[in-house]
Protein backbone atom coordinates (compact mmCIF):
# COMPACT_ATOMS: atom_id res chain seq x y z
CA UNK A 1 0.00 0.00 0.00
CA UNK A 2 1.28 3.46 -0.94
CA UNK A 3 0.11 6.80 0.46
CA UNK A 4 0.29 9.65 -2.07
CA UNK A 5 -0.43 13.34 -1.36
CA UNK A 6 -3.13 14.14 -3.93
CA UNK A 7 -3.80 17.86 -3.57
CA UNK A 8 -3.21 20.80 -1.28
CA UNK A 9 -6.97 21.27 -0.95
CA UNK A 10 -7.61 21.14 2.79
CA UNK A 11 -9.41 18.05 3.96
CA UNK A 12 -12.14 18.33 6.58
CA UNK A 13 -12.52 15.45 9.01
CA UNK A 14 -14.69 14.62 12.00
CA UNK A 15 -14.84 11.83 14.54
CA UNK A 16 -17.99 9.72 14.67
CA UNK A 17 -18.43 7.80 17.91
CA UNK A 18 -20.06 4.61 16.74
CA UNK A 19 -20.86 1.62 18.89
CA UNK A 20 -18.39 -1.29 18.52
CA UNK A 21 -15.66 0.83 16.87
CA UNK A 22 -13.04 2.47 19.10
CA UNK A 23 -12.24 5.11 16.46
CA UNK A 24 -13.94 6.25 13.28
CA UNK A 25 -12.58 9.33 11.49
CA UNK A 26 -14.63 10.45 8.48
CA UNK A 27 -13.53 12.86 5.73
CA UNK A 28 -16.27 15.02 4.30
CA UNK A 29 -19.18 13.04 2.93
CA UNK A 30 -18.82 9.54 1.54
CA UNK A 31 -20.37 10.03 -1.89
CA UNK A 32 -19.25 7.14 -4.00
CA UNK A 33 -18.60 3.43 -3.65
CA UNK A 34 -15.61 2.63 -1.47
CA UNK A 35 -12.59 0.32 -1.57
CA UNK A 36 -11.29 -0.98 1.74
CA UNK A 37 -7.63 -1.29 2.69
CA UNK A 38 -7.00 -3.40 5.78
CA UNK A 39 -3.90 -3.28 7.97
CA UNK A 40 -3.75 -6.15 10.43
CA UNK A 41 -1.39 -7.66 12.95
CA UNK A 42 -2.40 -11.19 13.77
CA UNK A 43 -6.08 -11.83 14.40
CA UNK A 44 -6.78 -9.15 17.00
CA UNK A 45 -5.45 -5.89 15.58
CA UNK A 46 -7.18 -4.32 12.58
CA UNK A 47 -7.25 -0.86 11.03
CA UNK A 48 -9.43 -0.13 8.00
CA UNK A 49 -8.87 2.69 5.49
CA UNK A 50 -11.81 3.33 3.17
CA UNK A 51 -11.17 5.18 -0.11
CA UNK A 52 -13.28 6.25 -3.06
CA UNK A 53 -13.14 3.37 -5.50
CA UNK A 54 -12.61 5.53 -8.59
CA UNK A 55 -10.03 7.98 -7.21
CA UNK A 56 -8.41 6.29 -4.21
CA UNK A 57 -9.04 9.42 -2.09
CA UNK A 58 -9.13 8.58 1.64
CA UNK A 59 -12.66 8.95 3.06
CA UNK A 60 -12.59 7.06 6.38
CA UNK A 61 -10.21 5.57 8.94
CA UNK A 62 -11.63 3.00 11.36
CA UNK A 63 -9.85 1.30 14.23
CA UNK A 64 -11.87 -1.91 14.19
CA UNK A 65 -10.16 -3.87 16.97
CA UNK A 66 -6.92 -3.99 18.90
CA UNK A 67 -5.57 -6.41 21.46
CA UNK A 68 -3.77 -3.95 23.75
CA UNK A 69 -3.33 -0.24 24.29
CA UNK A 70 -1.64 2.21 26.60
CA UNK A 71 -2.74 5.54 28.04
CA UNK A 72 -0.64 8.67 28.51
CA UNK A 73 -1.53 11.89 30.31
CA UNK A 74 0.68 13.81 27.85
CA UNK A 75 -0.41 15.57 24.66
CA UNK A 76 0.36 14.04 21.27
CA UNK A 77 3.86 14.92 20.07
CA UNK A 78 3.83 17.86 17.64
CA UNK A 79 4.85 16.85 14.11
CA UNK A 80 5.95 18.96 11.14
CA UNK A 81 4.25 17.72 8.02
CA UNK A 82 5.61 17.83 4.46
CA UNK A 83 2.12 18.47 3.08
CA UNK A 84 -1.42 19.15 4.21
CA UNK A 85 -4.28 18.13 1.93
CA UNK A 86 -6.11 15.17 0.49
CA UNK A 87 -4.34 11.86 0.07
CA UNK A 88 -4.77 8.89 -2.23
CA UNK A 89 -4.03 5.25 -1.44
CA UNK A 90 -2.93 2.61 -3.97
CA UNK A 91 -1.75 -0.94 -3.67
CA UNK A 92 -2.76 -4.15 -1.99
CA UNK A 93 -6.07 -4.26 -0.16
CA UNK A 94 -4.75 -6.23 2.83
CA UNK A 95 -1.39 -6.02 4.56
CA UNK A 96 0.05 -7.66 7.62
CA UNK A 97 1.98 -5.03 9.63
CA UNK A 98 4.98 -5.87 11.83
CA UNK A 99 3.57 -4.18 14.95
CA UNK A 100 0.35 -2.61 16.16
CA UNK A 101 0.83 -0.30 19.13
CA UNK A 102 -2.04 1.98 20.22
CA UNK A 103 -1.53 4.86 22.65
CA UNK A 104 -4.28 7.18 23.85
CA UNK A 105 -2.93 10.65 24.68
CA UNK A 106 -4.80 13.49 26.41
CA UNK A 107 -5.77 15.01 23.03
CA UNK A 108 -5.64 12.16 20.52
CA UNK A 109 -4.47 8.70 19.56
CA UNK A 110 -1.32 7.30 17.97
CA UNK A 111 -1.08 3.94 16.20
CA UNK A 112 2.38 2.59 15.37
CA UNK A 113 2.41 -0.01 12.60
CA UNK A 114 6.18 -0.51 12.44
CA UNK A 115 9.25 0.02 14.61
CA UNK A 116 10.84 1.84 11.67
CA UNK A 117 11.10 5.61 12.02
CA UNK A 118 9.08 7.60 9.44
CA UNK A 119 11.04 9.58 6.81
CA UNK A 120 8.33 12.23 6.51
CA UNK A 121 4.78 13.07 7.55
CA UNK A 122 1.64 14.19 5.71
CA UNK A 123 -1.51 15.69 7.21
CA UNK A 124 -5.08 15.34 6.03
CA UNK A 125 -7.70 16.86 8.33
CA UNK A 126 -7.08 15.65 11.89
CA UNK A 127 -4.97 12.75 10.63
CA UNK A 128 -1.16 12.71 10.43
CA UNK A 129 0.47 9.81 8.59
CA UNK A 130 4.13 8.83 9.07
CA UNK A 131 5.60 7.37 5.88
CA UNK A 132 8.86 5.79 4.76
CA UNK A 133 10.74 6.80 1.59
CA UNK A 134 8.56 4.46 -0.51
CA UNK A 135 5.37 6.07 0.90
CA UNK A 136 4.45 3.02 3.00
CA UNK A 137 2.43 3.76 6.13
CA UNK A 138 4.40 3.35 9.37
CA UNK A 139 2.25 5.23 11.88
CA UNK A 140 -0.75 7.51 12.23
CA UNK A 141 -2.05 10.05 14.70
CA UNK A 142 -5.51 11.52 15.13
CA UNK A 143 -5.41 14.87 16.90
CA UNK A 144 -8.02 17.24 18.28
CA UNK A 145 -10.07 14.54 19.99
CA UNK A 146 -12.50 15.77 22.65
CA UNK A 147 -12.76 14.24 26.11
CA UNK A 148 -15.97 12.51 24.97
CA UNK A 149 -14.19 11.07 21.89
CA UNK A 150 -11.32 9.77 24.05
CA UNK A 151 -13.71 8.28 26.59
CA UNK A 152 -15.66 6.55 23.80
CA UNK A 153 -12.41 5.14 22.35
CA UNK A 154 -11.23 3.89 25.73
CA UNK A 155 -14.62 2.35 26.54
CA UNK A 156 -14.85 0.54 23.18
CA UNK A 157 -11.29 -0.77 23.56
CA UNK A 158 -12.13 -2.09 27.01
CA UNK A 159 -15.44 -3.62 25.82
CA UNK A 160 -13.54 -5.28 22.97
CA UNK A 161 -11.35 -7.04 25.55
CA UNK A 162 -8.23 -5.02 24.73
CA UNK A 163 -5.60 -5.24 27.45
CA UNK A 164 -4.63 -1.93 29.02
CA UNK A 165 -0.87 -1.65 29.40
CA UNK A 166 -0.32 1.11 31.93
CA UNK A 167 2.51 3.56 31.30
CA UNK A 168 3.47 6.50 33.44
CA UNK A 169 3.30 9.38 30.97
CA UNK A 170 4.11 7.25 27.92
CA UNK A 171 6.95 8.63 25.83
CA UNK A 172 6.53 8.37 22.04
CA UNK A 173 8.79 5.81 20.41
CA UNK A 174 9.95 8.11 17.58
CA UNK A 175 11.43 11.58 17.96
CA UNK A 176 9.05 13.85 16.04
CA UNK A 177 10.79 16.58 14.11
Amino acid sequence: MRIVPESLEKAVSRIENEEYFPLKLVFEQERRSLSYFVLCHGSYDLLELACEEATGILRRVTLVICSEYSVSDRCLPQIRCASDGRIRIDGSLKEEVPTFSVTLFSDGIEILLSSERPSFYVRTGQLVLGLDELHSLLMLQVSGMSDADLLHTKDELRLGDAIWIQHDSAVPQFPKT
